[in-house]
């Protein structure tokens, strides 16, 4: 791969619980850090879920090799969210992370 094939800027998210003050928790989504990536769509596939069609579409996201990526988190992407379903790094060279990961569906 070459360096201009990264040239989508992403942000890394991770879920924050914050105290509501009435014994229970809000979610926040924090940005943790911005790279560049290279955002490749896989399939697409409907699913039937309490009775309603959901779209989803699967994306590989490609990004220099770092360590502390979780399918905890999430990729924002302008205005796109992106949740990470699987991080691999492909034949454990520890150059590049592929981030399998699901658009359209919450987490």
């Amino acid at each position: 791969m070459t360096t201009g094939a990264l040239r989508e800027r992403i942000i890394i998210q991770s879920e924050s619980l914050t105290p509501d003050g009435l014994g229970g928790f809000s979610t926040a989504w924090i940005d943790d850090v911005t790279l560049w990536a290279q955002i490749k769509p896989k399939t697409g596939r409907e699913a039937l879920e309490a009775m309603q069609v959901r779209n989803m579409q699967m994306y590989d996201v490609i990004i220099r090799y770092r360590t502390g990526i979780t399918p905890k988190q999430r990729i924002s992407w302008g205005s796109r969210i992106f949740n990470i379903r699987a991080v691999m790094n492909k034949d454990e060279r520890e150059k590049y992370l592929t981030l399998v990961c699901e658009e359209g569906v919450g987490t």
